[in-house]
């Protein structure tokens, strides 16, 4: 797959080691029950396929960075050629 997210990295980068740290960061800023610890975990993990806007704007805002830190583009074409 040539987008992948960064957001394991970015957190460790910001001293969040775990999915629980990622959601108390999130619900600190918005509110008890923002994010739910399963949804917090599987973006910490990169266990998600997709995930809504509004998502990516809260974990912007709560690692203080920007969508392009937190997901990227990698050309595979160089894993395709034989």
């Amino acid at each position: 797959m040539a987008i992948r997210t960064r957001i394991n990295e970015v957190c460790h980068s910001r001293k969040i080691t775990s999915g629980y740290q990622l959601q108390k960061a999130i619900n600190k800023l918005f509110g008890y029950g923002t994010i739910h610890p399963t949804p917090a975990n599987n973006l910490f993990n990169d266990r998600v396929r997709r995930f809504r806007v509004e998502t990516l704007d809260l974990l912007c805002k709560a690692l203080d960075t920007t969508p392009g830190e937190l997901i990227v583009f990698e050309d595979d074409k160089s894993e395709n050629k034989q």
